[in-house]
C-alpha cells in the first residue's frame, strides 16, 4: 500500500488529507506544532460544499510518523520547507517520493537539497481552503491540480494517487512554467491585497491599485522570460485579473497573514522575483517596492 504522508496540517495540507480520508487512502500528517496536531487527530469540522462532518487524522509532531510512506506532499510555507525537509530526511524512506504543491519560487530547489531530481514531484493547484475558525476548515472552491517532474513514474503515480482521491489532475512537461505562472499571478495579487486591506477582487476595481497590478506582473513577465520561461505578458495580464474577479471575495493568504501578524511568503514571491531579476540583468523596482513594503507590515 502506497502510504501518503502530508507535511503540514493548515489549510491546504488538511484539505487535501480530507480528500484522501474520504476516499479511504488513510494519509497521515507530520504537524509540527504539537497543538494543531492534536487538533487534527481529535477531529475538525470540514465544510465542502453543502456537507459538514467533523474527520479526524492520522496526525504528530514526530516526524517518525512520515517513516512508512511512499509519498509525500509538502505544505508548510515556504519560507519553512528547508526545516521541514531538514526535520524528516534522517526517517523517510530513500525512494520516497516528494511533492511540492506550494506556493511561490524556490521550492523545489530547496528540496533537491535533500531528494534526487527524480524523486520530486512538483507543480500548482488551484483547490482553495481556508479555516473558519481554529477547529473549521472551508473547501473554498475546486480547480485542478498540475504536476511534472523528471521522473515519468514518479509523475504519473502521484497523478494516480490525487485522481483516486477525486482530484482533478494535469501531467504537464513544463513543471517550471507552471510554478512561474502561479507566482507570477500571486506577485500581482497577494501583496497588494494584503497592503490595502482588500479583497482581491477590489484590486481591479480601484484605478491606482489596478496599475500597480499590471505593474508588478508586466515585471515578473519580463524577469520569467530572462529565466528562459516561456510565458507571455498580455496573457498573464488577463490571466490574473481573471483570478481577481473570479476570487472576487477572497481575502488573500498574505492578507491573512499580515492581519494576523504572521511571517508571509513575500521573499519566495516578490523577492524571488526581483533576486532573479538581478541575476539576469533584468530591473523589477514595483516589485522591489512592493517587497519593501511587505517586509515593513512584516516587523510592525
Amino acid at each position: 500500500m502506497n502510504e501518503i504522508g502530508i507535511i503540514g496540517g493548515g489549510a491546504m495540507g488538511s484539505i487535501f488529507a480530507y480528500f484522501f480520508q474520504k476516499s479511504n487512502m488513510a494519509p497521515v500528517i507530520y504537524e509540527k506544532e504539537p497543538r494543531l496536531g492534536t487538533l487534527l487527530s481529535e477531529g475538525i469540522m470540514v465544510t465542502a460544499g453543502n456537507t459538514s462532518e467533523s474527520i479526524a487524522f492520522r496526525a504528530g509532531s514526530d516526524p517518525e510518523i512520515l517513516a512508512p510512506c511512499s509519498t509525500i506532499i509538502v505544505f508548510v510555507k515556504s519560507y519553512a520547507t528547508g526545516d521541514a525537509m531538514r526535520d524528516i530526511a534522517p526517517v523517510i524512506k530513500k525512494d520516497t517520493v516528494i511533492v511540492s504543491l506550494q506556493n511561490g519560487l524556490g521550492n523545489r530547489e530547496v528540496i533537491e537539497e535533500f531528494a534526487a531530481p527524480g524523486r520530486i514531484v512538483y507543480g500548482s493547484t488551484s483547490i482553495g481552503a481556508y479555516r473558519s475558525a481554529h477547529h473549521a476548515l472551508i473547501l473554498g472552491g475546486m480547480g485542478d491540480t498540475v504536476i511534472g517532474g523528471t521522473s515519468e513514474k514518479a509523475v504519473e503515480g502521484v497523478a494516480a494517487l490525487l485522481r483516486g482521491a477525486g482530484l482533478p489532475v494535469t501531467v504537464t512537461p513544463d513543471p517550471e512554467q507552471t510554478v512561474w505562472r502561479k507566482a507570477i499571478i500571486n506577485a500581482g495579487i497577494n501583496p497588494l491585497g494584503a497592503l490595502f486591506g482588500i479583497e482581491n477582487g477590489r484590486i481591479i476595481e480601484n484605478p491606482f491599485s489596478q496599475e500597480l497590478q499590471i505593474s508588478l506582473v508586466r515585471e515578473a513577465v519580463a524577469v520569467a522570460r530572462a529565466m528562459g520561461i516561456d510565458v507571455n505578458e498580455d496573457e498573464m495580464l488577463q490571466t490574473t485579473a481573471d483570478v481577481c474577479r473570479k476570487t472576487a471575495g477572497n481575502r488573500c493568504s498574505m492578507l491573512q497573514d499580515i492581519g494576523a501578524h504572521r511571517k508571509t511568503e513575500i521573499d519566495s514571491i516578490n523577492g524571488a522575483i526581483c533576486a532573479y531579476g538581478e541575476g539576469a540583468g533584468v530591473a523589477a523596482p514595483v516589485n522591489r517596492t512592493i517587497y519593501q513594503c511587505i517586509k515593513c507590515r512584516e516587523s510592525m
